[in-house]
C-alpha cells in the first residue's frame, strides 16, 4: 500500500504547479548560534518559555484534551505545563484530562506516580489497562487504519481507540 510514498523532509513543504513538483524547506537550525547567558537562571527560564509554548502550540482546540501520562518525568512535565496554562487562561481543568497505560508487569506500572501528577494538576486520570502482550502484535492493522508509515505497537492503537471512545480528539 505505501510503496512508492515518500515523506518530506523536516521543515519542508511541498507545492505542484502546471505540473512542476517542488520541495522547499522552510526553516533550518542554525548551528553556530551559541546562546550564553550571564546567570544559570536565565538558561532556566530561557527553557521554560520554549517549553511552555511548544505546549501551548499543541493545545489549540475547543475540545477536551488528552495528555498521555506515564508518570515518567516528560510526560509528567508536559501534563503539569498544560494544566498550569489551562490554569493562567482561566479555562476549566476539565478541557485537559490524562491517560495512564499500565500493563501485568509490576516493574513498569507507574499509576502512583500518574495519579500524583493528575491530583497536583487537578485532571481527571484515566487508567487504561494494556491487554496486548506483545507490543508489535496488530502492527500491520494499525498501519493500514493510520494510513501512513507511522512506528508504534499495538498497545497505542489500543488507547488510541479508547481514547477516541471518550470523545476527545486532541492528544498532547
Amino acid at each position: 500500500f505505501f510503496k512508492g510514498i515518500r515523506r518530506l523532509p523536516s521543515a519542508h513543504y511541498l507545492t505542484l504547479q502546471e505540473g512542476k513538483l517542488e520541495i522547499n524547506c522552510y526553516w533550518s537550525i542554525d548551528q553556530t548560534r551559541i546562546i550564553r547567558y550571564q546567570r544559570n537562571e536565565d538558561y532556566v527560564e530561557h527553557f521554560y518559555e520554549i517549553f511552555k509554548r511548544a505546549t501551548q502550540s499543541r493545545m489549540r482546540s475547543s475540545s477536551p484534551i488528552v495528555s498521555f501520562l506515564s508518570g515518567g518525568l516528560d510526560s509528567s512535565a508536559v501534563t503539569s505545563m498544560a494544566a498550569k496554562i489551562l490554569v493562567e487562561k482561566k479555562l476549566n481543568s476539565s478541557h485537559l484530562c490524562a491517560l495512564n497505560q499500565f500493563s501485568d508487569d509490576p516493574l513498569s506500572d507507574e499509576r502512583a506516580y500518574a495519579r500524583e501528577v493528575a491530583k497536583q494538576a487537578d485532571i481527571r486520570l484515566y487508567e487504561f489497562f494494556t491487554h496486548v502482550q506483545d507490543p508489535l502484535k496488530g502492527l500491520d492493522e494499525f498501519l493500514w487504519k493510520a494510513e501512513a508509515l507511522f512506528v508504534s505497537t499495538s498497545q497505542d492503537c489500543e488507547a488510541y481507540e479508547f481514547v477516541r471512545d471518550k470523545g476527545l480528539r486532541v492528544i498532547l
